[in-house]
């Protein structure tokens, strides 16, 4: 008689946390507190304590029309993206808890659904050079913190107000300027910006910016030749709607509309972005990608209302979280704890 294995059930959350009246679209981990912030379609940011499962604050941060689309760090900032044409930066209390006023303000008007990736930003005599893009300074409500050493300086991509286009915005303390933009090629039929994450890579400073396109493409940009992709491929059928690159530089992983996860190396020596693996779906569309900062699990939100792990070693599926009706819009990892938040 043949005895088949059968599959581990789905285990259940640690806990649920309920408080927004409406749907949750963005999550972020403090990091250095047990803190979680997310973010939903009204606008509002809620402040949880993990520890007692309570929220702490809540913070109208955009219109109840704009909502916020994601959530990042500057520093010791809070960034806010609505889909409003604004990214917010707003000062966080000892408890956690945001300013009432913002800090600081890109005006993009970039009305879109593409999330914004932060970096540090250590730039070279190369960004001195006439024809790097730089805007006037925009308006900022506050003043860089005080201090002997120089401002923190920061990078911020976001898909711009062409959608095609990917704007690079530098941060200097709280002061605000378009730096850079990262145009397609006349010929280039890609589509607009649908998921983007900024990168370095450990032996060099350079900030690259992997983006993912409408018709399915992965292009990686070195953020200091703005006038064409450094390498690109066809990962998919159907647009990208996620994007992860490894802390190394060395691969990434891609979520579509379409059935499938595609795993791809960085081929810095020819660079080119070549298929590693391509890890199939039961249901289409995945809507966020985490990987771990340890480098050995990597997540995936379906529209389908589950989680998938996989190991990033070997690509096998490690579990299948199920608790969502409907699709999970954003996952997090936070790095302290090893919890994965999803929502």
């Amino acid at each position: 008689m043949a005895v088949q294995r059968q599959p581990r059930p789905s285990p259940d959350p640690e806990y649920v946390l309920r408080g927004h009246r409406t749907g949750v679209q963005a999550l972020l981990h403090h990091p250095k507190m047990d803190l979680l912030y997310s973010g939903d379609a009204e606008g509002s940011v809620l402040v949880w304590d993990l520890q007692h499962r309570r929220p702490v604050s809540t913070h109208r941060l955009h219109p109840a029309s704009a909502g916020v689309l994601s959530l990042a760090w500057l520093g010791s900032n809070l960034l806010s993206q609505g889909r409003d044409g604004t990214i917010k930066g707003w000062a966080v209390e000892e408890d956690g808890s945001c300013s009432r006023e913002h800090n600081l303000v890109l005006q993009t008007n970039s009305y879109n659904f593409c999330r914004c990736s932060v970096i540090p930003h250590r730039p070279d005599a190369s960004d001195d050079k006439p024809g790097n893009g730089k805007a006037p300074l925009q308006e900022v409500a506050g003043d860089a913190e005080a201090g002997t050493g120089e401002p923190e300086r920061w990078l911020v991509a976001l898909a711009g107000s062409n959608p095609a286009t990917v704007e690079l915005w530098e941060i200097i303390g709280l002061e605000v300027q378009k730096w850079r933009e990262l145009k397609q090629r006349e010929d280039a039929k890609m589509g607009m910006c649908m998921a983007l994450q900024l990168f370095r890579t450990p032996d060099n400073d350079t900030v690259y910016a992997a983006a993912g396109y409408e018709d399915g493409t992965v292009a990686v940009w070195d953020a200091g030749q703005p006038d064409s992709p450094i390498m690109s491929s066809r990962m998919h059928t159907e647009p990208v709607m996620a994007l992860a690159i490894d802390p190394m530089g060395k691969w990434g992983a891609s979520g579509s509309a379409d059935d499938k996860l595609a795993v791809f190396g960085l081929d810095w020596d020819q660079m080119k972005v070549q298929e590693l693996a391509a890890i199939p779906l039961k249901k289409p569309g995945v809507a966020a990608l985490a990987l771990r900062r340890d480098g050995k699990i990597f997540a995936a939100a379906g529209w389908d209302g589950r989680v998938r792990l996989y190991r990033c070693d070997t690509r096998k599926p490690l579990a299948v979280l199920q608790y969502h009706r409907s699709g999970v819009q954003d996952i997090c990892f936070d790095e302290r704890s090893k919890r994965l938040a999803r929502t």
